[in-house]
């Protein structure tokens, strides 16, 4: 993990801001805050909407710890969009500028109580390629006190971060504006006022998120993409957040449904999940695939029913399941840069999304 320093971090984002769009004031008032990543993300609705989910509504575990888990998720993925954003919040929000330091330094030398060490664990286990989570970490988390369903969001929010982290990673989003009011000497001295402000602003946002991703949702989501995950959340108002993600996508008009389930299922395949991999089978075979094809696509990550830019794009999607911070943003710039700007901002949330799932999965071992 490195540390906020040392980030190695491109100057250019992949595409230009595109400012006071509707989508941007609506979110804004959304969240009752401005955040600098909307205005890459706007021509996108669905992408952009996803930034709500940096505000979950979680009902099974405390906000502190989903603020702790953005942090270290953030960290180990070397976003440094997110986790400049995320250490901030900390430091305006009443932690001391020591105990993000411990955490930084050494999880498990912080003051923090066991219970804690092992969600934080666990989420950072999410953020990997290798090694995942398996049922061991499950039955640990079990162990120190959280139920089935404040498991399931603990894993909500730690797959949810590298979703963010993934985005912002690969977008090269600039640093959040929340750094400069964080390092303000004025903000220092006010900074009782301002974690009221903030508290009562996240309390606000997701009271708004539980209106906009109302359980209702649950029934729109796309044909058997993510159902068997969005079931095992069902207790939690995380279940529609993620099935109205997952329709929108599917809906969205920028990239074909065939290359949304050919993202969805090599990424599946790279990150070892049998069900997402599944769930992307039946989806191409919607789209008109054979599973021959299928099988022979997913042994040799090559095919000649694939078009000259499904052949190169899920090389890429392959690519963001474990990275470099420089070397994704180069990639990226290599496979993406002949695109719309529309189109390079969907290619991002889809194989970001799909990240989010594949790793999200874990939950599922809890019924095993």
């Amino acid at each position: 993990m490195a540390s906020l320093a040392e980030i190695d971090w491109c100057d250019t984002p992949l595409v230009a801001p595109t400012r006071n769009t509707e989508v941007e004031r609506e979110i804004r008032k959304h969240l009752g805050v401005s955040q600098n990543s909307t205005a890459y993300l706007a021509p996108v609705p669905w992408v952009a909407w996803t930034l709500t989910t940096n505000m979950p509504p979680v009902a099974h575990i405390s906000n502190r710890l989903t603020d702790l888990i953005g942090l270290i998720v953030s960290m180990e993925n070397s976003c440094r969009h997110c986790y400049g954003a995320t250490r901030s919040i900390l430091r305006l929000t009443g932690y001391s500028e020591k105990r993000i330091s411990q955490l930084e330094e050494d999880l498990y030398q912080s003051d923090l109580d066991e219970r804690t060490l092992t969600a934080l664990a666990f989420a950072r286990k999410c953020a990997r390629s290798d090694p995942r989570p398996d049922a061991r970490d499950l039955a640990e988390l079990a162990e120190v006190g959280y139920s089935r369903m404040a498991i399931a969001e603990v894993a909500y929010v730690a797959t949810s971060a590298c979703y963010s982290n993934r985005l912002a990673t690969i977008l090269a989003i600039p640093p959040d504006d929340i750094e400069d009011l964080e390092k303000n000497p004025l903000a220092r001295l006010f900074r009782p006022v301002i974690r009221v402000v903030f508290n009562a602003l996240d309390a606000r946002a997701k009271q708004r998120n539980r209106k906009r991703f109302p359980p209702g949702a649950i029934q729109a989501c796309a044909p058997k993409l993510g159902g068997k995950l969005i079931e095992a959340l069902r207790e939690s108002p995380t279940a529609p957040m993620l099935a109205r993600i997952l329709e929108d996508c599917w809906q969205s008009p920028h990239l074909s449904r065939r290359t949304k389930a050919l993202t969805f299922v090599v990424v599946a395949q790279a990150l070892n999940c049998p069900l997402c991999t599944l769930e992307g089978r039946q989806l191409m075979e919607l789209e008109g695939w054979r599973q021959e094809d299928i099988d022979h696509l997913l042994t040799y990550l090559s095919s000649d029913q694939l078009t000259p830019f499904e052949s190169r794009f899920i090389h890429f999607a392959r690519d963001t399941v474990n990275y470099k911070v420089p070397d994704i943003q180069y990639t990226a710039r290599r496979f993406l840069a002949d695109l719309k700007k529309e189109e390079i901002i969907e290619a991002c949330g889809l194989v970001s999304l799909a990240n989010w799932v594949a790793r999200l999965s874990i939950i599922l071992e809890q019924d095993r």
